[in-house]
């Protein structure tokens, strides 16, 4: 015959037994979850550390090409005006011809650059937030908040 206080083997855990293995689940839960979180922020670190010294690098060499680009295209300015001028062209006007070339692109890149940099007013986000009543809308245009049902 068996023990009455004792449950049998297959019998399920009683009311003590599982909460205690839930609460041994639910810190083991919480540990894990702190670990990730603590490997997530030593690889954002990491990340961090390693953009800002590939900045740095990126920084000198475009610096450098810069420097070195901008006399290797006035090398070739003067020699295309000692060329225009040997061509019999006068000074003055291989000068101007050159000033005229390098100016038309010189002037579509910077209409470019206006172009791009109006996308960098993140007008997307401030319609929203406007939308929200948070800030003003940057096409001017006031807009009652819309309520979420």
């Amino acid at each position: 015959m068996s023990d009455p206080e004792r449950p049998p083997a297959d019998a399920p855990p009683g009311l003590e037994d599982a909460a205690g293995q839930i609460g041994e689940v639910a810190g083991s839960t919480v540990a894990a979850a702190l670990a990730v979180l603590s490997s997530f922020r030593r690889l954002v670190a990491a990340d961090i550390a390693q953009s800002r010294a590939a900045f740095g690098r990126a920084l000198a060499y475009t610096g450098l090409a810069v420097a070195i680009g901008t006399s290797a295209c006035l090398l070739l300015v003067t020699l295309l005006v000692v060329l225009l001028s040997n061509l019999g062209l006068s000074w003055v006007a291989a000068l101007a011809l050159i000033m005229v070339a390098a100016a038309l692109p010189a002037a579509w890149f910077t209409w470019r650059a206006v172009d791009a940099y109006g996308h960098t007013q993140l007008d997307a986000t401030r319609r929203q937030l406007a939308r929200l009543g948070l800030g003003e809308d940057p096409d001017g245009i006031e807009r009652e908040p819309e309520h979420m049902p």
